[in-house]
């Protein structure tokens, strides 16, 4: 549920402190009246901050072409050695190491999925999230709060956010090793 990688891509070029365009070029670039050395100085004061990313960043999904995407995606960033793309499900995801943070986007019947699928879909999280992810943090972008309540996990923080023109939340859980929280029925 990587999509086309913007979320992996973005956390790669936090985690390597890689500034935003880098490596993009500008029109202003062309105007008579631009500098180009100030931009080189710039640009190389920018390249010199870069670290290497003190965690990895992965990126995982079921289908093949959002695989592709991502790959090429990370590749045009500048983040091709930095994002690892796996293809998998969710449910196979390997456990974590306590402290892990990890963010999806599942779909939530604006563009993919029905509600029903997306229902199962969900609870499927909420148990993978317990059993592979103990002791981690887990933030999941959803456009459908009633979807969200299929998770079976309380939710600690919520944050609005729009996905374009679609009002969202942005929910992280605590999951808890061993927890005896049971599923709701939502």
């Amino acid at each position: 549920m990587a999509g086309t990688g913007t979320i992996a891509i973005e956390a790669a070029l936090i985690a390597t402190a890689t500034a935003p365009g880098l490596r993009r070029h500008f029109a202003c670039e062309r105007w008579p009246c631009h500098s180009g050395e100030l931009l080189a100085s710039v640009r190389a004061t920018a390249a010199a901050m870069r670290r290497s990313a003190p965690v990895p960043v992965l990126a995982r999904d079921v289908n093949p072409r959002a695989v592709a995407a991502i790959r090429h995606n990370a590749t045009a960033a500048g983040m091709g050695g930095v994002v690892r793309v796996e293809r998998g499900e969710v449910r196979s995801l390997p456990v974590q190491a306590p402290g892990t943070v990890v963010l999806t986007n599942p779909p939530y019947g604006e563009r993919l999925g029905e509600p029903t699928e997306l229902k199962v879909l969900y609870r499927g999280l909420g148990d993978t999230f317990k059993q592979r992810l103990p002791e981690c943090t887990v933030w999941i972008l959803t456009g459908n709060p009633e979807l969200a309540k299929s998770i079976g996990l309380r939710a600690n923080r919520r944050v609005q956010v729009f996905n374009g023109p679609i009002e969202c939340r942005l929910l992280r859980y605590e999951i808890v090793a061993g927890s005896p929280r049971h599923r709701s029925t939502g």
